[in-house]
């Protein structure tokens, strides 16, 4: 009784997109607070 399970090497077309897209939200919501602390401090320092 030999089971031939197919390896599944490497990540597919949407696996990687699905990826990067996460990557971008993460990246963009960041950069939105980043950008929101430097206005606070901006006012702040002035």
């Amino acid at each position: 009784m030999k089971k031939s399970m197919k390896s599944k090497k490497g990540l597919c077309l949407i696996e990687m997109v699905l990826v990067i897209a996460i990557i971008c939200i993460l990246a963009s919501v960041m950069v939105w607070n980043f950008m929101s602390i430097l206005r606070t401090l901006d006012i702040t320092l002035f």
